[in-house]
């Protein structure tokens, strides 16, 4: 009987076992064996995406401004995280296939520095990109490719990154422009005035520039606007030339930019006559009442006197008056320089004196009383 029990001990482990391993199969339980292998096969469905080499940021494709190419500041990050350096022995740019303002195809425009180098283990090279300061580019998307040519296991390997320049329509930066413009004396235009209309980017002064009109309002005069070109070089801002402004007033238009986009620029021109005019009028009209009060008093013999001190003080105060009330009532932020304005000026002097001596006589009057 001694022998009997170590098999009894195996018969008992045995169905134990059983038991266990019929639990497990109820309840959804897998065995440790069969855990090891999923637990490894999940490891093979998910690989990771270190192992190669990484060309630029998550963005796809890879953005290139155009005003960082042409300051020669695009830049793309390349990133080695596997255990080995890597050898390029090419970096380039595949054709982007931009266009010029006549729709010429620009071949060879995007450079990129360094051209070849090594990359060590965990470390990273940055591509800078650039094109010519003043390239000008028609407005749209390009699509073209940076690739690498990798030599490190001795066979070549081609590594390509899809990549894009964006170039916005050129507009205007400003939807309407004012200019006041002076003339020094009367009736003599104001000759060739300029002002300049900036851009959002560069353009070429030989497609589509076009001269703008000037019309004065409630007349009919026109005025020609024209684009101050010198040769065809690139510009970023347009120099424009008005004509001869013959008259004073407010003058109405629009350049319509056609190589910005067919995009308008609203202008308006007040032209008015230099300061010293108004305030000559208003003083000739201060003299004109106080040589009348003159003669009013001393029939024509008042003409040839002199006025005495009080009345030149009594009349340099009107004067004072008139030059303040005029000039903010017909003059400032107004175009003066017609008649009317000069009739207007020379009243309101005018009638400056005669106030004052009116209300200095009923003064005099009132205090006697």
């Amino acid at each position: 009987m001694p022998n009997s029990h170590p098999r009894v001990l195996s018969l008992c482990t045995l169905l134990v076992f059983i038991f266990w391993s019929r639990n497990s199969v109820a309840s959804g339980q897998k065995p440790p064996l069969s855990q090891s292998v999923n637990t490894s096969s999940a490891g093979v469905s998910n690989p990771k995406t270190t192992d190669t080499i990484q060309v630029g940021s998550g963005q796809d494709p890879v953005p290139l401004d155009l005003n960082d190419l042409r300051k020669g500041t695009a830049r793309v990050s390349v990133l080695n995280p596997t255990s080995v350096s890597h050898r390029f022995t090419k970096i380039r740019t595949t054709d982007f296939h931009l266009q010029d303002a006549a729709g010429h195809e620009i071949r060879n425009a995007v450079s990129v520095h360094p051209v070849d180098g090594t990359l060590p283990s965990l470390e990273s090279l940055i591509l800078v990109f650039a094109v010519d300061p003043k390239l000008i580019v028609s407005a749209g998307l390009y699509s073209g490719f940076v690739v690498l040519d990798d030599t490190t296991n001795g066979v070549p390997e081609t590594i390509k990154r899809a990549a894009q320049i964006s170039v916005p329509e050129v507009k205007p930066l400003l939807s309407s422009r004012t200019l006041w413009l002076t003339r020094n004396w009367i009736f003599a235009p104001v000759r060739r005035a300029t002002f300049v209309v900036p851009l959002s980017d560069y353009i070429s002064t030989n497609t589509g520039l076009r001269a703008g009109i000037l019309q004065r309002s409630d007349h009919g005069e026109v005025v020609r606007v024209t684009p101050q070109v010198a040769g065809d070089s690139p510009v970023q801002d347009i120099s424009y030339v008005v004509g001869d402004l013959p008259y004073a007033g407010k003058y109405d238009g629009s350049l319509h930019l056609g190589a910005a986009g067919e995009s308008t620029v609203t202008l308006t021109v007040y032209v008015q006559d230099a300061i010293y005019w108004p305030i000559l009028a208003s003083a000739l009209g201060v003299l004109v009442a106080l040589w009348s009060k003159q003669t009013a008093l001393l029939g024509f013999q008042g003409i040839r006197q002199i006025p005495k001190a009080p009345e030149w003080a009594k009349s340099g105060i009107a004067f004072a008056l008139a030059i303040v009330g005029g000039l903010q009532r017909y003059y400032f932020g107004k175009p003066f320089g017609d008649s009317t304005d000069y009739i207007s000026m020379f009243l309101v002097g005018a009638g400056a004196k005669v106030s004052l001596d009116l209300v200095i006589a009923a003064g005099r009057r009132f205090s006697r009383g």
